[in-house]
Parts: structure tokens; C-alpha cells; sequence
């Protein structure tokens, strides 16, 4: 639905004129004319003549946007923006609410406040506030994966004491401190939450060069990459850069070959999506850039991406990101798509912002996203909206599986 603003109806009611002028016709057929400009305005009928008009009168074209947002009212700091969800109803996230919002005029009301851990209720529309969150943003920890959370309390600036002070760790609910004094206690509670899949550790002490191994959920087993150098600079792949990566399943002594270069794993973006049930891939560099030369990965002006979704038992399925859409950021499946984040800098003059992809056509999510997570059956966007610019934007939720145009 269009509607017309009344800062932009003097606008309007100067090209209603025009029409009459133009057209000598009654104000019927005039009224025609600024239907075809509705329809212009909106996102299923847009093109060049629609893309002017609703430029030169965005005052006044507001479309209708097809999924309902909902606004948490608690305030992200951009710095710190993480959100997970525990199931498909309740997101936990670090922010500030409207309570505990304080200050003196003229200065940031959240400067000198800490932080809390919130947990929101998408049926409800309602939170409860979890837990302290500690006063330094810098430092904050927060962390949960497979119903096992991490978290901080009252972290201080002193980088020496950062990872040491005041930790909580355990099974959701049940977490318990980290005693203070057991810096290795501390650390292995942070990777024991980690995300899937993640880089292997090697000891490289004594070895100029490293297996290239990403670990997977204990169930799917692990990823071999190749063999390269340890120096600074791109990695050197012993000549295999073009060699497919393996997939190790638990209990098969065969890997399964992808259709995936190691190459293509450098500087990659890799995560886990659970309402796919499966590992994302987003390359670092193309298939047929020679790595061996320089580490530039600056993907090539009109050149599609690919986006690989690996299933646990070795299916790959390519999707292709269209060109408009490039730098991706990250990528997530969802019921209508896939979601995804670019970070466009003005390198190829488009926009960035928050998107879904449905292999035909991009939709607009948000023009500045910060942080970003989809629910475990895909339906929901628990993310914080950054678009005018502000630091401390609220937490929000789209909900995919309400379309308001089809009334669903």
C-alpha cells in the first residue's frame, strides 16, 4: 500500500496539476496517472521510471514491507551486537533496557551504564533480564551453542585480568563460575563454545608448515584442507591449491571428495546453519585466481559468487550470489532463502545492507545490520537495525513466515 505523506502533499498536489495540464482530461483520468505512480512506487512493479519518481517524491512512497518487524525495545551497542537463539521462540543477547537507561542531558545515556544479558520471548513479545553483563564493552564475553552458554561479569579494562574476571560457563541455566585464578579453565570454557566448524589447532613449533584441517560437530566429523606454510603472506598449498577438499566422516576410512578447491578455503567464511543442517561456505578467493602470486581476494567486478551449503554426508549445493550483492559477508538459509549481509564500501556503487536471496531476485532487508542470527527452523531474523547511523540500535525480529501481502 502507497501512501502520501503530508510534508509530500504540496509536492503532490503540484504534479496533480501538471497531470490535468498534460493530459486535458477530467480528474478521473488524472486520477489514473497517480495510481500508475503508486504502482511504480511499489517493490513488485518497480523499474527505471519507478526508480525516478519515487526518488524525486520519496517523501511521500512508503512500500509496504511484506514481513512484520518486531522491535524489542532494548538497545544494542553496536560494538558488542550478538544474538543466539536458545529455540525458535527465545533469543538471548547482550544491550541496555529503556530501566536502566541514565545520564545527564546533553551526554550518552548508556556511556556509563552496564550491560545485561536479556533473553526475549517471540511469542510474548516480552524479556527478563538474565544475567549482569560487566561495564567494559571492549572485553564483554557472551557465547551459546548447543544449550552450553559463556558469559562475563563486571570484565575489567586491564587486558591482563580481561579473560580472568568473573566468568560463568556451563549448561544453560546451570552455569556455574570459573574460579578467577585458572586462566586455562577460562579459555578452554570459550572454545568449548565456539561455533562449528573450527580451524584445528597445530603445533607448528617445530614444522614450517601446517595440515589445513577444520573440525566439524563430533557426528560429521572434519574437513581436510591441504598442507601449507606458516610465513606471512598467502598460503602456499605445496602445489595442491587446486586439489579438491575432503570430507572425513566418523567411522569411514574413504573421505568424500568435494567440489570445492583448497584454494577457495582461503580467507573462506565458514559457519554452521541448524535450521540447515548444514555447514556455509563462503570462498575467499575464485577457482581460477593463482594464489601462489599474491593474497588479494578482492572478488573480480561482475563476477557471480558461489555459495556452497555442505550436508553432513557430503552433498554439496552451489547457489549463486548475483554480482549487486558483492562483498557477502556472511550467509544464512531460511524459509524463503537465503539470508545475507554485504559490506560494500563504494568499490562497484552498490548498496549494502541485509538481504534475501531466492534465486530469482533480491529483498531488501535492512540498509545497515548489526549482528544477525536466523532461528532454528528458519522462520526468524533476530538482528539489530543500524540503518540512520545510531550507535545503540534496538534489538528487532523478522518473522519470515508472515507475509502481510498474502495475508499469511
Amino acid at each position: 500500500m502507497t501512501t502520501i505523506t503530508s510534508r509530500a502533499l504540496p509536492y503532490f498536489n503540484l504534479l496533480h496539476s501538471a497531470a490535468l495540464v498534460i493530459f486535458n482530461t477530467p480528474k478521473s483520468d488524472a486520477a489514473r496517472f497517480w495510481r500508475s505512480i503508486s504502482i511504480m512506487c511499489s517493490p513488485k512493479k518497480f523499474h527505471v521510471i519507478s526508480a525516478l519518481a519515487c526518488m524525486v517524491f520519496s517523501a511521500g512512497c512508503h512500500a509496504h514491507f511484506p514481513y512484520p518487524i518486531e522491535d524489542t525495545g532494548i538497545n544494542i551497542d553496536t560494538s558488542t551486537a550478538r544474538f543466539f537463539w536458545v529455540d525458535n521462540d527465545h533469543i538471548i543477547f547482550g544491550g541496555f533496557s529503556h530501566e536502566r537507561k541514565i545520564g545527564l542531558d546533553g551526554q550518552d545515556p548508556y556511556a556509563s551504564i552496564p550491560m545485561s544479558i536479556y533473553i526475549w520471548d517471540v511469542k510474548s513479545k516480552t524479556y527478563v533480564r538474565y544475567s549482569d553483563w560487566g561495564e567494559s564493552r571492549k572485553n564483554s564475553i557472551l557465547c551459546f551453542n548447543r544449550g552450553y552458554i559463556v558469559y562475563s561479569l563486571n570484565i575489567e579494562d586491564d587486558p591482563e585480568r580481561s579473560n580472568l574476571n568473573d566468568i560463568r560457563a556451563g549448561a544453560f541455566r546451570s552455569e556455574v563460575k570459573v574460579p578467577p585464578e585458572n586462566k586455562s579453565a577460562a579459555t578452554e570454557a570459550v572454545k568449548k563454545c565456539a561455533a562449528y566448524p573450527r580451524l584445528r589447532e597445530n603445533d607448528v613449533s617445530n614444522s614450517k608448515s601446517i595440515n589445513q584441517i577444520y573440525n566439524l560437530r563430533s557426528e560429521d566429523g572434519y574437513i581436510f584442507v591441504g598442507e601449507n606454510s606458516t610465513g606471512i603472506g598467502p598460503p602456499v598449498y605445496k602445489g595442491n591449491e587446486d586439489d579438491l577438499v575432503k570430507l572425513y566422516r566418523p567411522g569411514q576410512a574413504t573421505p568424500i571428495d568435494l567440489p570445492i578447491l583448497a584454494k577457495e578455503m582461503y580467507a573462506a567464511r565458514f559457519t554452521y546453519s541448524e535450521y540447515a543442517n548444514e555447514y556455509v561456505l563462503i570462498p575467499g578467493t575464485w577457482r581460477t585466481h593463482d594464489i601462489s602470486k599474491d593474497g588479494v581476494t578482492t572478488w573480480p567486478a561482475g563476477m557471480s559468487m558461489p555459495i556452497y551449503l555442505i550436508s553432513p554426508d557430503g552433498n554439496v549445493e552451489t547457489i549463486k550470489i548475483p554480482p549487486s550483492a558483492y562483498p557477502v559477508t556472511s550467509v544464512l538459509p531460511t524459509r524463503i532463502g537465503v539470508y545475507l549481509t554485504s559490506s560494500d564500501y563504494g568499490q562497484f556503487g552498490h548498496v549494502d545492507g541485509t538481504w534475501i536471496w531466492d534465486g530469482k531476485k533480491l529483498i531488501k532487508l535492512l540498509d545497515r545490520q548489526m549482528g544477525g542470527d536466523v532461528s532454528p527452523d528458519g522462520c526468524k531474523l533476530a538482528t539489530a537495525d543500524a540503518s540512520s547511523g545510531q550507535k545503540y540500535p534496538t534489538a528487532k525480529v523478522i518473522d519470515f513466515c508472515k507475509n502481510t501481502f498474502q495475508g499469511k
